[in-house]
């Protein structure tokens, strides 16, 4: 009698289904890294078989790891539906719920958080993500969304060290760099925020975010020049914006280039005709030129446009009424200031020269004193 041998292949080919193979191959390409391609197999075969809630959790998990907020969100409610209903809230995805696998709860409020804070709810998606961060889901994209909340709610220190701590988890990429950057600038540390910029660009991160505020800090620590390229760059990625063109007038405005400046605040004034800002900053110009009547009114304009942060405004408006020898007009200016922004130095600082000019020599010492600080 011969032994007899059978070739298990072809049970095998016909048990194994294609959908079982690609799943497999996910599985694999995401142990090892490869979130997007795994991604790409899941999504094939969702396409075939959309009822199943795990294919959904996996897709929505792999959709949030590689920044797609939005579909992951669709995923997480395709397979969950009943989680969404009545009021979106932590608690509804906290703990462990009928059909959510075990660890994705986690994910789940992640990816709420993140959707969220794109709908411009930084609070709410601050609670969110705090679950999330509690029930161990503490990867770098995670951290990355509670730092922008806490930057968006005014928390800069705090979402600093988050963003930190995000780069420390594997999270050095031009997002979290860039991030980390616009924190620095908005605690004025303008020496550390910069090289983060150059190091998210030399890391993929390009558009005018990037280049504005990149120029912002180059502007901050006086590299005008520097400032007025990054700028540029800034300003033929959207022309239709008035902010980087403003800018590039800004830094000529500190060069000395006044014509220069006026063509490229002129422009910007052209798309946003009563941005204060760009009306000081033209008032400036026409003052240096001797166009004291005109700068004067831009002034007044600036200021009105302001409303009630326009002591700076004001201020420069009563320094051209004194070059028009208008003092009493310029002293009632200082005065009212002077009620609303007591501790303002420079407020005290030209009342005294206007005093001094008007003779009012007592009084231009009392508010000299107070200029330096050296009374109450």
């Amino acid at each position: 009698m011969y032994i007899t041998f059978n070739n298990p292949l072809p049970k095998l080919k016909k048990n194994l289904k294609p959908s079982g193979l690609l799943l497999a191959a996910a599985r694999i390409l995401e142990w090892v890294g490869l979130e997007e391609t795994s991604l790409r197999l899941v999504r094939r075969v969702l396409q075939t078989d959309s009822r199943r809630p795990e294919l959904h959790f996996w897709a929505g998990r792999l959709c949030f790891k590689t920044g797609l907020t939005d579909q992951a969100v669709s995923h997480f409610r395709a397979a969950w539906p009943t989680g969404w209903d009545g009021k979106l809230i932590p608690e509804r995805f906290v703990g462990k719920k009928k059909g959510v696998p075990r660890g994705d709860n986690a994910w789940m409020l992640a990816a709420i958080g993140g959707w969220l804070l794109q709908r411009g709810e930084p609070a709410r998606a601050l609670a969110f993500l705090n679950r999330a961060i509690s029930g161990g889901c503490r990867g770098s994209a995670v951290l990355n969304l509670k730092g922008l909340c806490l930057l968006a709610t005014g928390s800069t220190t705090e979402s600093l060290r988050l963003f930190r701590e995000a780069m420390l988890s594997g999270g050095n990429n031009a997002h979290v760099c860039l991030n980390t950057a616009l924190a620095f600038s908005r605690l004025g540390r303008h020496d550390k925020a910069l090289p983060l910029y150059e190091r998210a660009q030399r890391l993929g991160a390009k558009g005018f975010v990037v280049l504005n505020n990149k120029g912002y800090s180059l502007y901050s620590l006086k590299r005008y020049e520097e400032a007025a390229g990054c700028f540029i760059s800034a300003r033929d990625e959207d022309p239709s914006d008035a902010t980087a063109e403003a800018n590039i007038g800004a830094c000529y405005l500190k060069l000395g280039r006044l014509k220069d400046a006026e063509r490229h605040i002129g422009n910007a004034l052209l798309k946003s005709p009563n941005d204060p800002v760009l009306l000081n900053n033209m008032a400036f110009i026409l003052q240096d030129r001797g166009q004291r009547t005109e700068a004067l009114d831009l002034f007044k304009k600036a200021a009105a446009a302001a409303g009630d942060m326009n002591e700076v405004y004001l201020l420069n408006q009563a320094a051209c009424l004194v070059e028009l020898g208008r003092y009493e007009e310029a002293l009632s200016i200082c005065v009212t200031l002077g009620q609303s922004a007591p501790g303002d130095r420079r407020v005290w600082s030209l009342k005294a020269s206007i005093l001094a000019d008007l003779g009012r020599r007592r009084e231009a010492a009392d508010c000299y004193r107070r200029a330096l600080g050296l009374t109450g």
